[in-house]
């Protein structure tokens, strides 16, 4: 059986001491896990370990601020949120949206953890996400079928905003391409899909794609293209 190699950043350290061991109990090797006990040696250990997958402590976004540098320079790696609470479904997009592979509720039983990790790493572009925020993520969309007059008017006066070529280059990002992605199959430079995000950016009131992404679906106006 292949070993998934597994590297936990927590700076809890009941959970740092405590994970590893009841996922051994349960799996026994088939899932080995390595601990770093702060953000500050988390790099280090990710270079030097390179494992398969990595359960990063959120902490208040300083693990976001880790994961961007690691994902820089080992972009393949997969990586599991942890964190206590979710402050915002809009977060939660900008994570999916920037490629992380899914947010664990701290708390959760240890074998949906296991299979959180058996999940992600098997599947090459799956997104785990813990029951509890699929409920929440349930009740956010079940209140979409009721938006109300006001912001329907508000969708459609924004629509109106933008050009037809716009409307192409958000439902493709919106579908997770990248520029590059864009840029062939609208069959238009590269440079010109950027030109046409920046404007998308502007109209939006939004500091990046992430964000970008984050407002269309928060505010209904991915439903509306």
């Amino acid at each position: 059986m292949l070993k998934t190699k597994v590297l936990l950043i927590e700076t809890d350290p009941a959970i740092a001491l405590g994970l590893p061991e009841l996922i051994h109990q349960k799996v026994q090797s088939e899932i080995v896990v390595d601990v770093s006990t702060n953000h500050e040696d988390g790099l280090s250990k990710a270079l030097s370990l390179k494992p398969d997958l990595i359960l990063m402590d959120l902490n208040h976004g300083k693990g976001l601020t880790l994961a961007e540098q690691i994902k820089n320079v080992l972009p393949e790696i997969k990586i599991l949120f942890l964190s206590a609470t979710l402050s915002n479904q809009q977060d939660l997009i900008c994570l999916i949206a920037d490629g992380y592979n899914g947010f664990c509720l701290k708390g959760m039983e240890v074998d949906e953890l296991i299979e959180a990790i058996r999940v992600t790493q098997k599947n090459e572009d799956s997104i785990y996400l813990d029951a509890r925020i699929v409920s929440d993520l349930r009740k956010q969309i079940s209140r979409l079928k009721y938006v109300t007059d006001e912001t329907n008017e508000e969708i459609t006066h924004l629509l109106a905003e933008f050009t037809t070529r716009q409307k192409d280059v958000l439902k493709l990002l919106l579908q997770g391409k990248d520029e590059t992605e864009i840029s062939k199959l609208l069959e238009i430079s590269y440079y010109t899909v950027r030109s046409h995000l920046n404007a998308i950016r502007n109209k939006l009131v939004a500091k990046s794609k992430s964000e970008v992404i984050a407002k269309c679906w928060s505010m209904g106006l991915a439903y509306a293209l």
